[in-house]
């Protein structure tokens, strides 16, 4: 299973009329999303269940990071393929 997060690490920096918008990836693939520099949001702990078994903790293991740019209309991002 793949996760698109559309983050950036160390950092992505996009200016909009609501403020600055930063978000960071650690390499285990947590991530936290600022907003005018206070934490908004930040993820949790993942978990996958399969035939009626939660799998979590060291059970999952974080295959790869792979990295992305682009622009559109608010202008340019770092994108994160987890």
């Amino acid at each position: 299973m793949q996760v698109l997060a559309l983050v950036a690490a160390p950092a992505l920096a996009a200016a909009s009329a609501a403020g600055t918008l930063t978000a960071t990836v650690a390499s285990d693939g947590n991530y936290s999303i600022f907003l005018n520099g206070a934490e908004w949001f930040a993820s949790a702990p993942a978990f996958a269940t399969a035939g009626g078994t939660v799998y979590s903790g060291s059970a999952l293991k974080l295959a790869s990071i792979s990295k992305s740019t682009g622009s559109d209309a608010l202008g340019a991002y770092v994108g994160k393929l987890l």
